[in-house]
């Protein structure tokens, strides 16, 4: 995928045609488990890191994050991003992404859209401009800042996806230490991470390696049961 584009579908819910309103209502309106709200609660307070097992909806919580936080976006900080370090994830994010917010694709055919979804080739500025939720790969994204196509301080929340990629010569560590840790305090996103890594690996130090001790200084976690509530939680 190319340029500005947005594919329609979702790795987890059932694909979304295109136009399907009731479709898109129906995975927006997707009961929250517990632990996500908890997740959800949690970053109302402060930047966090999400330690949940693959396929318990951390994809979702950032989904609902994203909505929440551009709900009461201000002017001229209005943006949301969402990174993941390979294509295929982005292309997968970006569908759940667009499907659970109902939002269209930014194509210069057709410029009402507010989602661009990019894996491939870097996208015209204004595709950025027209945007209010970009999901691309980390290395586009730094492109994106570097040539000032999109500003730190546009952003309202910054998603991190597969955050123990977060390693010091990494992409991520690159954009956190030369752009986020730039932007003025009160003008730096929120920032939420989401890993499936176990709680005791490294990533507690990941978001020091990203160069900012406060990006993710609150950890939540859950360990889930087959039926998928929570058992035990630490913060």
């Amino acid at each position: 995928m190319n340029g500005c584009s947005q594919r329609l579908g979702s790795a987890r819910p059932p694909p979304v045609p295109k136009g399907s309103s009731s479709s898109v209502k129906r995975m927006a309106e997707l009961r929250l488990r517990a632990y996500q709200e908890e997740a959800l609660e949690a970053f109302e307070r402060h930047n966090l890191l999400v330690v949940l097992p693959t396929n318990t909806g951390k994809t979702i919580i950032a989904a609902e994050a994203i909505q929440r936080v551009l709900r009461e976006a201000t002017p001229g900080k209005h943006k949301a991003v969402f990174l993941a370090p390979t294509r295929a994830l982005v292309e997968q994010q970006g569908d759940v992404l667009r499907s659970y917010l109902g939002r269209d694709e930014w194509s210069e055919e057709d410029p009402s859209g507010t989602v661009v979804v990019v894996s491939g080739t870097p996208p015209p500025s204004k595709c950025y401009a027209a945007c209010d939720l970009v999901v691309s790969t980390p290395a586009i994204f730094l492109t994106a800042l570097i040539h000032a196509d999109i500003r730190m301080e546009q952003i309202a929340v910054l998603v991190l996806d597969e955050g123990h990629h977060c390693a010091k010569r990494d992409v991520y560590a690159t954009i956190m230490r030369r752009f986020y840790r730039a932007a003025p305090a009160t003008a730096r996103p929120r920032v939420l991470t989401l890993t499936a890594m176990p709680i005791k690996s490294h990533i507690p130090q990941a978001p020091a390696a990203c160069g900012d001790p406060g990006i993710g200084h609150a950890v939540f976690h859950a360990e889930l049961e087959a039926a998928g509530e929570g058992v035990a939680r630490r913060r």
